[in-house]
């Protein structure tokens, strides 16, 4: 059976690429008469989810059902060039429809990036932090030894003036300290970070790194303070990350700043697998967490009291 497949100009699919790789391989399978190569191509592209799923399948479905045709002696060679060149060009129209759509994705995913780089960057050698100022990254060693960490707001609403992090016999606690002296216990625990020895004991592990930080996730006015484990994953090559947001009440009067009342714990983020150094963005009520691993990010918004993971 003779098969002439006709020639479809590849310029009026010509697009500005960074990469046209992919796209050129179904457009060469297509030139060279391979459109069943093409197919196999072009599924791989798509998913059954995808909108152009069921129009390739369609298309798989007439180009098997033409090749049975011309075998069967149904159609000349003539009709079956024609047949084969219509599918030929509707391949060549979804991959770059697909192509074009996944091209407005990386803009848009650029232009996100965009706006995430416009905010101030602090970096320190284990975590980039974006958006937030006032930070302090300190070892294990540094939080047994005893660490004070300055607040911003100390002059308004009762506030806290520093946090203290200190070892106590049984783990790291953290108090808030107000400038009369008055100590409050913050409402602050870690799940992972630990070496188990038995059912009984654990101590935390020596690699562990504790950060603080500020950012008024409620966008009351009011900073929650932000309480933050980094440390190693067992086989050492990931970094498991955990985050406490910690709501002060500011009371009315002095003499209520004691109350435990005043503090909340109104969030606990956790993430795990992150290669590298993590990333974490702070953008008005969210909490963004960059795994440095096939582009996967993990976005956390605090709605309606409570924090919702977004993918």
């Amino acid at each position: 059976m003779g098969v002439k497949i006709t020639t479809i100009s590849i310029s009026i699919f010509s697009i500005n690429l960074d990469n046209k790789q992919n796209m050129d391989l179904i457009q060469k399978l297509i030139s060279s008469g391979k459109t069943d190569e093409a197919l196999k191509e072009l599924f791989k592209k798509l998913n059954d989810k995808s909108g152009f799923y069921d129009e390739a399948l369609l298309l798989s479905s007439q180009y098997t059902n033409a090749i049975s045709r011309s075998i069967s002696g149904i159609i000349d060679n003539e009709e079956y060039d024609r047949a084969i060149s219509k599918i030929n060009l509707n391949i060549l129209k979804i991959n770059k429809q697909v192509f074009e759509n996944e091209q407005l994705q990386v803009k848009s995913d650029e232009t996100v990036k965009q706006k995430h780089l416009n905010l101030e960057k602090i970096t320190h050698e284990e975590v980039v932090f974006h958006g937030t100022k006032n930070i302090s990254l300190i070892t294990l060693e540094q939080a047994c030894s005893g660490y004070k960490h300055q607040l911003n707001q100390a002059d308004k609403y009762f506030y806290p003036a520093h946090i203290h992090v200190f070892f106590m016999q049984v783990g790291i606690f953290y108090h808030g300290k107000f400038p009369n002296g008055i100590s409050c216990t913050l409402p602050c625990n870690f799940e992972s970070g630990y070496k188990i020895h038995d059912d009984e004991f654990r101590t935390e592990k020596k690699s562990n790194k504790y950060f603080i930080t500020q950012w008024d996730i409620d966008l009351d006015g009011v900073d929650e303070i932000i309480v933050g484990l980094l440390s190693e994953e067992d086989d050492a090559a990931f970094y498991q990350l955990e985050i406490n947001v910690i709501k002060f009440y500011p009371p009315y009067f002095a003499n209520d700043i004691p109350r435990s009342e005043n503090w909340k714990l109104i969030g606990k983020i956790q993430e795990s697998s992150i290669n590298t150094t993590p990333e974490i963005y702070f953008v008005n009520n969210s909490i963004k967490i960059r795994y440095h691993f096939r582009g996967f990010t993990a976005e956390w918004h605090y709605v309606k009291d409570k924090f919702i993971r977004v993918e």
